[in-house]
């Protein structure tokens, strides 16, 4: 059974805390900080992280990379990996400050090495934690891999995902199970839909009772332009992913506890992990 929306509690977020990560670009990151800032007036908190692996990395001597067909290896540009991480640091909590001052917003800046695991790091239950989950190379080609599924499923509060490389406009998709936290998903992508200026659409699971479209439909009744609803055909997390590809969305938003194959294989997409 689909909830009624009437019924769902609102998603509000107290403060938006975005990571930092030494590893990625941080422009994209700040910006969509401060939009969600901006739209619940609340703060927004920096974490300049620096993951395990590249604090063991900086404090090596003489690190180069090694390219593994050739088995050439050659200086990290730069030089210095531990000054590069400090410059990095010093333009973010620039470049943060300043985007949280176009909004009229406070912000604050801390670094967390090792991980957002890290001591000092303190998250509570209505923060909104934006990850970036791409990361940049160093030196040309080398990378460490993210590890955005570890943190979105070790959360105990929302969590976006940032996947895409453009802040191009398209669809807001919300995956529904018709269960309650998929409600409160959904609640969120109608409202995030509206101040974007941008269309809503709704992929029902196959098992839900008749009528389930039905019942949304006249929920969201009066959506300029009208809120798109399908059901999912059969194939299991597959057929979520083909339908959530169709759409071409910017944004899916999701419950946390949605299996994370029936959205992770849809390209180009942020995903909002809602609790």
């Amino acid at each position: 059974m689909v909830a009624e929306m009437d019924d769902v509690p609102a998603f509000t977020v107290g403060r938006v805390v975005v990571a930092l990560d030494a590893q990625c670009d941080h422009g994209a990151a700040i910006a969509t900080a401060c939009e969600f800032a901006g739209r619940w007036r609340c703060a927004v908190a920096g974490v300049f992280v620096v993951g395990a692996d590249l604090v063991h990395l900086s404090g090596l001597p003489g690190v180069r990379q090694v390219c593994l067909s050739s088995g050439v290896g050659q200086a990290l540009p730069g030089g210095d990996l531990a000054a590069d991480i400090a410059a990095l640091e010093a333009r973010a909590r620039r470049a943060l400050a300043a985007a949280a001052d176009r909004i009229g917003q406070q912000s604050t800046f801390s670094v967390a090495r090792g991980g957002l695991a890290a001591e000092g790091v303190d998250l509570a239950g209505d923060d909104l934690l934006i990850v970036e989950a791409t990361v940049r190379p160093f030196g040309g080609s080398f990378a460490f891999e993210t590890r955005w599924r570890q943190v979105a499923a070790a959360a105990r509060h929302a969590v976006l995902l940032r996947r895409r490389r453009s802040m191009a406009a398209g669809t807001v998709a919300c995956l529904h199970d018709g269960s309650a936290a998929s409600g409160r998903a959904l609640a969120a992508a109608a409202g995030l839909a509206d101040d974007r200026g941008q269309p809503l659409a709704v992929l029902l699971a196959p098992d839900l009772p008749a009528g389930a479209e039905a019942g949304l439909s006249s929920a969201l009744a009066g959506r300029r332009p009208p809120a798109r609803i399908q059901r999912v055909g059969p194939g299991g997390d597959a057929a979520w992913v083909r339908a959530g590809a169709a759409l071409r969305p910017a944004l899916i938003v999701v419950a946390a506890d949605l299996s994370t194959d029936r959205w992770a294989g849809v390209p180009e997409a942020d995903v909002l992990l809602v609790r």
